[in-house]
């Protein structure tokens, strides 16, 4: 799902799409835990700023870059927290 300057784009994933999307997070998970890399999964959070008018919603979404600064947050505001990588 995405929006963009009033445009809502939504799709209904076919299987096939679902068994990649599932196979790619568990490759990064599995790769996360094997190098002893800290990450944050998020799912499909939906990534929302109000001022852009943009918004956007992975299948799997993973905090890397940021996890540390961002463990222990109950509440995503992307207003001032960053994107998933």
């Amino acid at each position: 799902m995405t929006y963009d300057n009033g445009v809502l784009e939504m799709m209904s994933p076919k299987r096939e799409h679902e068994s990649i999307g599932c196979l790619i997070g568990r490759i990064v998970e599995t790769y996360s835990e094997l190098m002893d890399i800290e990450i944050i999964s998020v799912a499909s959070v939906t990534v929302k700023r109000s001022d852009l008018s943009k918004a956007f919603e992975a299948n799997e979404s993973y905090y890397i870059t940021h996890a540390a600064q961002l463990l222990g947050k109950k509440e995503l505001d992307f207003e001032v927290d960053p994107p998933p990588n």
